[in-house]
């Protein structure tokens, strides 16, 4: 059955979905974390790394809906062994993620802050 189309629930009772959202939001705080430690610009005002930061991330936390979906899509496509399109009746929290990736954007200023002092 190559190519078939499936359509499965996208909240968060759909183990698929919730190893999507878990996947997601690790590449997101691993990515927030690499962008605030490595990127952080020496400026000395704290608006302007605050603006870099954002300006950085910022793509990665719109488009979260849709990294939950691909995600979990490609899980489906791995344990089917075949190429398939998978529609979601509703959706995963969008908020799960963005809330991991600002609590180690915070962590990371305060470090920051604290080796600098």
């Amino acid at each position: 059955m190559e190519g078939s189309i499936i359509e499965v629930d996208g909240t968060l009772e759909n183990p698929f979905v919730l190893a999507g959202v878990i996947a997601w939001t690790i590449f997101l705080t691993l990515l927030t974390l690499i962008t605030a430690v490595k990127l952080w610009p020496r400026s000395s005002s704290s608006f302007d790394n605050s603006i870099f930061i954002t300006l950085i991330l910022l793509p990665f936390y719109i488009f979260t809906p849709w990294g939950y979906r691909l995600i979990s899509s490609i899980i489906y496509c791995i344990s089917a062994g075949e190429l398939m399109g998978v529609g979601y009746w509703g959706k995963a929290p969008f908020w799960v993620a963005w809330l991991a990736g600002g609590v180690t954007l915070v962590w990371v200023a305060i470090r920051k802050r604290r080796l600098s002092i």
